[in-house]
């Protein structure tokens, strides 16, 4: 019974870390501006969540499916990122964003998870 009891407490004190870990996450986040977003407009993407030291690819598809746009750029010491692009939409509808995240260790250009991005976001172009 004194070995049940503290398997007991063993498992109990590592679903409370567990769940103290995953409170203390950040959740990343995408943002596209200007808001509402127009045919023509220079887009600028921020974001934070991401870590780091990381870099994170991003890239933009039309409401066709196909891919109009990609950068990747680097996340700061607050693991957020700001990239005023050259990019403008042009024509009207949904279009997909996704981040990437960086796999390596964060010394470096690495391989993108493009398997698993971070953020999937859905935004609409307005005549």
């Amino acid at each position: 019974m004194k070995k049940i009891f503290v398997l007991f407490i063993i498992v109990t004190t590592a679903l409370v870390l567990a769940v103290d870990a995953s409170a203390d996450k950040v959740k990343t986040d995408l943002m596209i501006s200007p808001s509402p977003t127009h045919v023509g407009d220079l887009l600028v993407f921020s974001g934070c969540g991401y870590g780091r030291p990381k870099d994170v690819s991003v890239k933009i598809y039309a409401p066709d499916g196909s891919e109009q746009y990609g950068f990747a750029t680097n996340v700061d010491q607050t693991g957020c990122f700001n990239f005023a692009s050259d990019y403008s939409p042009p024509f009207e509808g949904t279009y997909e964003a996704y981040v990437f995240p960086d796999k390596s260790a964060g010394d470096g250009p690495g391989t993108y998870n493009y398997n698993h991005p971070s953020v999937d976001y859905d935004f609409q172009v307005l005549p």
